[in-house]
């Protein structure tokens, strides 16, 4: 029978999650799980490695084993990092791109090249400008009220459209308001530091759920 001394020690450690056993002053047992290089949400920055002009797509390699499908419909808004031409991309180009679809079978990855940050009440999308409202949002007053206070907040920019998801209408006015501030910070902090990391760095994990 092991002793009560026993201490079951869990942590994550690079791309994996660790569990030790000690025992006393001894690590008795240990077993290591990998996780999946990526997810869905992930955002990485990644090398374009071909162009197919003729189903305007692009295939990048964002450093997990496998290249990705990249759609250039909107490619004057993508974010690059390492850019040849300005406006066109070219095979070398080095562009912040989103996980959206995994692979299935014999299909690559599909990236996103207007990366959102999601949260529980709101979306912030990259490359895109505005402020739209879930269609079950039907309340006129709520709408009005919601653009006037990021309009004097300053928070409504060209560079990024925001999306107010369903379940924001029902809560507290500040608890959303707060968590767009949160999605700001989060689009600043990428936006400024993306230039200058090496490419297949990886920006931001998905950690916050893809809400209905």
């Amino acid at each position: 029978m092991r002793s009560l001394n026993n201490v079951m020690i869990i942590t994550r450690r690079e791309q994996g999650i660790a569990a030790a056993l000690k025992e006393g002053n001894r690590i008795t047992e240990l077993h290591v799980e990998q996780e999946k290089a990526f997810r869905v949400g992930d955002i990485f920055i990644g090398k374009i490695q071909s162009i197919v002009k003729n189903i305007n797509a692009a295939f990048v390699d964002f450093g997990c084993g496998v290249n990705g499908y990249l759609a250039l419909d909107k490619q004057e808004s993508f974010l690059y990092t390492r850019q040849a031409r300005r406006g066109l991309p070219t095979c070398g180009d080095e562009i912040l791109v989103q996980i959206a679809k995994e692979a299935v079978k014999t299909k690559l990855p599909v990236l996103e090249g207007h990366v959102n940050l999601s949260g529980r009440y709101a979306v912030l999308i990259m490359g895109e400008k505005g402020l739209a409202f879930s269609r079950k949002i039907h309340d006129d007053l709520f709408q009005k009220e919601i653009r006037q206070q990021l309009q004097e907040k300053g928070w409504l920019s060209s560079e990024y459209a925001l999306l107010l998801r369903t379940n924001s209408y029902e809560e507290e006015r500040e608890t959303v308001l707060s968590e767009i501030r949160c999605l700001i910070e989060r689009y600043e902090k990428i936006r400024k530091t993306a230039p200058y990391r090496t490419c297949f760095s990886c920006m931001e994990r998905s950690t916050t759920p893809f809400w209905n």
